[in-house]
């Protein structure tokens, strides 16, 4: 499937992928799951499977935690953390990042568009 953003959560309902901004509720951001529906708010932690991928393919390509950090908007010590627990190979990462287009950054203020960063 292709969607244009992917915000590294799931529906608590159906398990969707789709998930969009929906507004904010008590200061809070709003997620819709174009799937089912449901609406919610991200109050649990956030999965970082694919901000985790995505820093291990850019240190793959050579960029330091540091650029990998600006680019992500993620302080280096997460990044070197992040790196130090993964142990998959590039092709593998790659595979995962496939049918991702957009990642919410780091701050959550911008849109990264992944084609532009590993290209």
């Amino acid at each position: 499937m292709h969607y244009d953003t992917i915000y590294c959560m799931n529906c608590k309902v159906c398990n969707g992928e789709h998930i969009v901004r929906n507004g904010q509720r008590e200061g809070k951001q709003c997620f819709l799951c174009k799937s089912c529906g449901h609406q919610f708010t991200n109050a649990t932690k956030r999965d970082t499977t694919i901000e985790t991928l995505l820093a291990v393919a850019l240190h793959n390509q050579g960029f330091s935690t540091r650029e990998i950090a600006r680019k992500l908007c993620f302080d280096h010590t997460t990044i070197h953390r992040r790196l130090k627990n993964n142990s998959l190979t590039q092709n593998e990462i790659l595979d995962k990042l496939r049918n991702v287009d957009h990642l919410e950054c780091g701050c959550g203020q911008h849109r990264i568009a992944l084609a532009e960063i590993l290209s």
